[in-house]
């Protein structure tokens, strides 16, 4: 087994344009029920929770712990916080067709500028798909070998950190 090195790979610099939240409807997280798309001002859930298809903008952090989380279709943009999912059973996905304001591929968007982390565990059955994208900040994955969640994603970070002793395939296309 060859020893790990690391290499500063340059990649060329693509900006995704920030979508419009401030046109997006206010809302607050619900005690009971699925939440709707729109601006809130952070998410925090103690509790299972679906989400609606659609466009999630955040002033403040995205938080779940060990509940159990539902979206397809979603795409999340953090304008600021970061985004945290614990050992629950969650299940996300981005939209894979257009579907505006959403964006197609997109499931987890920190804006440039802000620097801070999303970290997804997850549990064996859990699963994430669509781009992860924080220029300006970090992404950390990871599982154990008892616990492998499935990331069919793309990892766009200013640091990038896999933790865990799942068995994890990166497929890098410069």
């Amino acid at each position: 087994t060859p020893s790990a090195t690391e290499v500063d790979t340059p990649l060329p610099m693509q900006t995704i344009p920030i979508p419009d939240c401030f046109s997006q409807p206010t809302r607050t997280v619900p005690s009971s029920g699925n939440l709707q798309p729109g601006l809130y001002d952070g998410i925090r859930l103690h509790r299972d929770a679906v989400l609606e298809p659609g466009l999630y903008c955040l002033t403040d952090e995205f938080y779940i712990g060990n509940d159990s989380l539902y979206g397809v279709g979603v795409t999340f943009v953090l304008l600021s916080g970061g985004f945290s999912a614990g050992t629950g059973l969650i299940v996300l996905s981005a939209p894979m067709v257009d579907a505006p304001p959403a964006i197609k591929g997109m499931l987890i968007y920190l804006a440039p500028g802000n620097t801070s982390e999303i970290k997804l565990v997850g549990n064996s059955s859990s699963s994430f798909t669509g781009t992860l994208y924080a220029p300006d900040g970090t992404i950390q994955i990871g599982g154990t070998s008892g616990v492998n969640p499935t990331y069919n994603t793309q990892l766009v970070a200013d640091d990038i950190k896999v933790n865990g002793s799942a068995v994890v395939d990166i497929v890098f296309d410069g």
